[in-house]
């Protein structure tokens, strides 16, 4: 299923990754797909611990949020609805609209200049250590994410 759940983020739509699925492994199988697509929304069973008051913290010190993921529009709408701290982020670029998946560097310089930001002076968190590594590249500051504690330690390093 990881195959597909990539093709949703890297642009397709859920109905040409059903279809697709179907054709793979049969209906009974696909339905398995749809209904964890329908019922997206209840995988967000909670945000990480110590991360809405990070967020929030961030955002009243005058530091400017944004997000720039392997996702969906979809995907981000729902955690946006079950998680309101992350209307804290100012706006997202997201793969599925670029069409490209996370470290490819189109989005990232999609994102430095829709976001208008300086990388050298820009922190990128990610929990993938690849897409760190290749975002680095770009000049940002760049962490592997662990936990709420050990970013904060970072971002007062940093700051």
């Amino acid at each position: 299923m990881e195959f597909y759940l990539a093709m949703l983020e890297s642009g397709w739509s859920e109905e040409r990754v059903l279809a697709s699925y179907e054709s793979h492994h049969g209906p009974a199988i696909a339905w398995v797909l749809k209904m964890y697509l329908d019922h997206e929304q209840d995988g967000f069973v909670g945000m990480i611990p110590g991360m809405p008051e990070l967020l929030g913290d961030l955002d009243a010190a005058g530091i400017r949020l944004w997000g720039l993921a392997n996702t969906t529009r979809k995907h981000l709408k729902l955690a946006q609805q079950r998680f309101p701290e992350l209307g804290l982020l100012r706006d997202f670029v997201v793969s599925s609209e670029e069409r490209l998946l996370l470290p490819d560097p189109v989005p990232v310089r999609h994102a430095i200049e829709y976001f208008g930001i300086d990388s050298g002076t820009t922190l990128f968190v990610n929990n993938d250590e690849q897409i760190v590594k290749k975002i680095g590249k770009f000049g940002f500051q760049s962490v592997k994410f662990r936990d709420a504690d050990s970013l904060r330690n970072v971002i007062l390093a940093v700051a």
